[in-house]
């Protein structure tokens, strides 16, 4: 037991362990107390361990597929919302000055300078 205990601590592994009246639980991370000496007592332990960890596998299970239906849920809305409505250059934007329509565009060689990007003229 002592052995067990030590390579669990090496190994940084929780330890779970019947604990009656003759052991110290000092070095058990979550005793249990009990007669660790019936055959009885033991197999009454291992299997409500055993039932606990299928409960809380069912239930980890159980979450996991709610958040999976949640998720699926949001998609579908995400993609039935409209998009943006476009709208044609000439209806959204007002008339050119007669400045702006007399003014020169800038060549390739400025545009790539600036990557493309031409700034908004500002109407007086």
């Amino acid at each position: 037991e002592e052995i067990a205990i030590f390579e669990a601590r090496k190994l940084n592994i929780p330890i779970v362990a019947v604990v009656d009246t003759n052991g110290d639980p000092e070095d058990i991370d979550h005793p249990i107390p009990g007669n660790d000496d019936a055959v009885r007592a033991i197999e009454l332990f291992t299997s409500k361990v055993a039932e606990a960890i299928i409960e809380g596998k069912k239930d980890r299970m159980g979450k996991e597929l709610l958040e999976a239906k949640k998720e699926e849920e949001i998609s579908p809305e995400e993609e039935a919302t409209p998009e943006e409505e476009v709208v044609p250059p000439d209806e959204g934007q007002a008339t050119p000055s007669k400045e702006q329509a007399s003014s020169p565009s800038k060549s390739s060689e400025e545009e790539k300078k600036d990557g493309g990007y031409t700034e908004p003229e500002k109407s007086t």
